[in-house]
């Protein structure tokens, strides 16, 4: 049996598509935050929950140097963002209550992030490097994009 080559965006896009569909189950204050590691070799993202005063909850980061781990699950490999978004639910209740509600401008900055950097981008808003500090920059591909910075929650 051949296993699949490393794919670093795919795996990055997937932890992406989690989000997006736990957005699509009233958990649109679920966000996050992206960037590389020091070394310059994965991307990293942590969730948080907006309006929330602890960013993680105690919640660690992924990074693509877990390839389809994604929070160490080793049962997950093959899910789709309905499968992980069940495995979120269920491993971090906590966080998913704080991040239930309504945020429709994240929501909608979100999904037209998505569209903008399929098939083959990450967003990143940390680096070692120097990245513009009004911008969402991308690793990936040859080509890049710059973005809008997300919308700032707003308690309602």
């Amino acid at each position: 049996m051949s296993q699949e080559a490393p794919n670093p965006i795919a795996d990055g896009r997937r932890l992406l598509m989690l989000v997006a569909e736990m957005h699509r189950r009233g958990y649109e204050r679920l966000r996050v935050i992206v960037g590389m590691a020091p070394s310059g070799m994965y991307w990293r993202c942590s969730l948080y929950a907006a309006g929330a005063a602890n960013y993680s909850g105690g919640l660690p980061p992924y990074s693509t140097s877990s390839g389809l781990k994604i929070f160490g699950w080793a049962d997950a490999d093959a899910d789709d963002p309905s499968a992980l978004a069940a495995k979120f639910l269920e491993h971090f209740p906590e966080l998913a209550a704080r991040a239930h509600g309504s945020d429709p401008a994240y929501v909608a900055w979100f999904a037209a992030m998505l569209r903008q950097t399929d098939p083959d981008l990450l967003p990143i808003t940390f680096a070692d490097w120097e990245l513009p500090p009004d911008l969402v920059s991308t690793i990936g591909s040859n080509r890049r994009r710059v973005l809008p910075l997300p919308p700032p929650y707003v308690e309602r």
